[in-house]
């Protein structure tokens, strides 16, 4: 893409230790089909031709990028506070950029025409995110919807929120106006983590 003209930028998050997994590896560095799922998501990332590309870091933060390697631009995230606090960190790498796309680092099924395609939906909303269809979303976020069928919250882990058959799936896509207009309102949660996905009932 031409570096002149405005286009969107891509945040890959990979600065989590991946707790759940019971693993001294970072979570985006376990291998699927012979490479580190940090790796396929960049790599979707790479097929919509982004004006700009950051991938954050933070625990191993020297083996992810060692296993990223060049052409990206990392941002550290020196305490882990949450993907809002990943995301704010990334306000400078994604200067010049009309849409900002935010990418879950663990998601290795992720394909470039999942990017397009959710680029396309989103063409005239501030934010939109993929979802997914389950009967058990597990700790995954709930997606929450009004009367008219927006997004008005996500619910994380949230087993009050049982019945709600769709998922955040943990890929977004912003305007970059409104993003870092409303980024900074993000508050931290019970966890003192600040999540990316309160700005859906922004």
């Amino acid at each position: 893409m031409n570096k002149g003209t405005p286009g969107p930028g891509v945040i890959v998050l990979a600065a989590g230790r991946g707790t759940r997994m019971r693993s001294t590896l970072p979570k985006v560095l376990h291998e699927v089909c012979g490479r580190a799922m940090v790796s396929h998501v960049i790599e979707a990332a790479r097929a919509i031709e982004p004006r700009r590309l950051a991938v954050v870091i933070g625990h191993e933060a020297d083996l992810v990028r060692e296993a990223v390697g060049p052409g990206v631009e990392f941002v550290e995230q020196t305490s882990m506070l949450g993907t809002g606090d990943a995301v704010e960190r990334c306000r400078e790498a994604m200067a010049g950029c009309d849409r900002v796309v935010v990418l879950n680092g663990d998601a290795p099924l992720l394909t470039g025409a999942t990017i397009v395609a959710l680029l396309s939906g989103a063409a005239e909303a501030t934010m939109a995110i993929a979802v997914n269809r389950v009967e058990d979303n597990g700790a995954f976020g709930r997606v929450e919807r009004d009367g008219d069928g927006n997004v008005v919250r996500i619910r994380e882990a949230d087993r009050q929120a049982e019945g709600y058959t769709e998922r955040n799936a943990g890929f977004y896509v912003f305007d970059s106006a409104w993003l870092w207009k409303n980024i900074g309102r993000v508050g931290e949660s019970d966890s003192g983590e600040r999540y990316l996905t309160a700005l859906a009932a922004m």
